[in-house]
């Protein structure tokens, strides 16, 4: 099987944004977070933290997330490009899922920084 997934980058008036972006998934998340940076979730008691939370802030860039049904939104750091930080965020999906392979769904933004953008509050969803 696949891991499928749609990207949406966050408008910031740049491109490629270096503010966010939202992997919507055809599975849902196994544990709901609102929002946390990685500093933050540094100081939570080992009993609060979660495996699947660690795994996505252990991705190199990583600054930000939250993880909602069927979705999950990252921000990164400026010095690492959409690509690499990408990369290894979907495929640490794949692998959590254990799927074979990753499937990017049809009207997705590409890995490479560029494509579907949320362009105003309206449709900005809440991290």
């Amino acid at each position: 099987m696949a891991y499928q997934y749609k990207l949406e980058y966050q408008w910031d008036d740049t491109d490629p944004a270096d503010d966010g972006v939202y992997i919507q998934q055809r599975v849902d998340v196994p544990k709901y977070l609102s929002h946390i940076d990685k500093e933050a979730y540094e100081e939570l008691e080992a009993e609060d933290k979660h495996a699947f939370t660690t795994g996505l802030l252990d991705v190199a860039g990583v600054t930000e997330l939250s993880s909602r049904a069927y979705r999950v939104w990252i921000m990164k750091s400026p010095v690492y490009s959409w690509e690499e930080v990408l990369t290894a965020t979907l495929l640490f999906l794949k692998d959590w899922y254990s799927e074979t392979e990753l499937e990017e769904l049809p009207g997705s933004a590409k890995i490479e920084g560029v494509g579907t953008r949320l362009q105003s509050v309206r449709n900005r969803r809440d991290r």
